[in-house]
């Protein structure tokens, strides 16, 4: 049981005696709460800016696969169109503006068509029923994507 007096709470125990009294100063923020509340503000901006910066890849190219074959790399500086062979027949991929997409396929539904584009910024595209995958891949000489410490 408590009972509420001014800004004071009392909590009561089973024979009406206080056990607690808590003293609500309601607003008031102490010197060292406005600096906890800047530094995180400021942490959290800065984090901001900072984290995609370290998300983006540095890959430059792409890497084309039908089946589990590599079809090839191709560099996303060079705006070129090209065919993919897969199982149901040609996907036509594009590269155009450092982006790459899948314009066309064969397959049914043409989600693959649907999912826009990749840049530097990594991901991948993939056409499930004609077995074609498009990815971001990297000039690291190791094969690695990205490393971390």
């Amino acid at each position: 049981m408590f009972k509420r007096i001014n800004k004071e709470i009392f909590f009561y125990g089973p024979d009406q005696s206080v056990f607690t009294e808590i003293s609500m100063n309601a607003g008031a923020m102490t010197v060292g709460d406005k600096i906890i509340v800047v530094a995180v503000l400021v942490l959290a901006a800065s984090l901001f800016f900072i984290v995609p910066r370290l998300l983006v890849t540095d890959g430059a190219s792409i890497e084309v696969c039908s089946g589990k074959d590599v079809k090839g790399k191709f560099s996303l500086n060079q705006e070129r169109r090209f065919d993919v062979m897969g199982p149901l027949g040609k996907t036509i991929i594009q590269i155009k503006g450092g982006r790459a997409s899948i314009v066309s396929s064969p397959c049914p539904n043409k989600i693959c068509v649907s999912m826009g584009s990749l840049g530097k910024e990594g991901g991948v595209l993939v056409c499930v029923p004609n077995e074609v995958v498009v990815r971001i891949g990297t000039d690291r000489a190791d094969g690695l994507d990205a490393v971390t410490r």
